[in-house]
């Protein structure tokens, strides 16, 4: 059996235009086994950017939406790396740790891999790097998104080949819910809880299909 899950979306939290009430019923009516909020941590930004403070308040507001909807809410957040790449980042124990050294190290997102149980994804990568760069990032994220509102991110034939080392995604970076749909990933195991995900992500099965809307020929 295959279900559907978007790994990218954002809220008012930071830039998105939605509550998570608001996500959370479209996506469910859309068919993901969870929501998977994702909003922007940008140091030194605020009010486009989440906040320890503020990803707290989103914790609990998540909780009280999840139990009103009775539909599972996994809380992630989209981080810039100091190269300006970004990376979405699950485990909300090392997201606090993030949000509260208000870096954009490389070295430091390296460290809080190995000191915490979490997973990342490298966001719409730019194709603008060296090989030696890309080579020294996979052993930082565990997937990549090839595909992000319906366009292919990677173009470079060298380049994507380096990244087949690990999975590729399909993802809305939805930031109102009617985008939801856009993009999204088959996968054949029913993800509702951050552990569930992190594990997944860790393992490196990839999807078994993706979705993608209006992909650039």
């Amino acid at each position: 059996m295959n279900f559907k899950i978007n790994l990218h979306a954002h809220t008012d939290y930071s830039d998105g235009v939605n509550t998570i009430e608001e996500m959370a019923r479209i996506s469910r009516k859309i068919g993901f086994t969870a929501l998977v909020i994702t909003d922007h941590f940008y140091p030194g930004a605020p009010g486009l950017s989440l906040s320890l403070d503020s990803f707290n308040k989103q914790i609990e507001e998540a909780r009280i939406v999840s139990n009103k909807l009775k539909y599972p809410i996994i809380l992630g957040a989209e981080c810039i790396l100091e190269n300006k790449d970004e990376v979405n980042v699950f485990g909300t124990d090392a997201i606090k740790h993030i949000l509260r050294s208000n870096s954009d190290s490389i070295e430091l997102f390296k460290q809080v891999k190995k000191d915490y149980n979490c997973s990342m994804i490298l966001n719409h990568p730019s194709n603008n790097h060296m090989m030696s760069y890309y080579i020294d990032l996979l052993t930082l994220v565990d997937g990549y998104e090839l595909y992000n509102r319906g366009i292919k991110c990677i173009r470079d034939e060298d380049i994507e080949q380096i990244f087949s080392l690990v999975p590729f995604y399909s993802n809305s970076d939805a930031h109102i819910d009617y985008n939801l749909n856009g993009n999204y990933n088959i996968v054949t195991e029913k993800i509702t809880t951050e552990d569930q995900l992190i594990n997944f992500l860790k393992s490196k099965k990839g999807p078994c299909g993706v979705a993608v809307a209006g992909e650039e020929s």
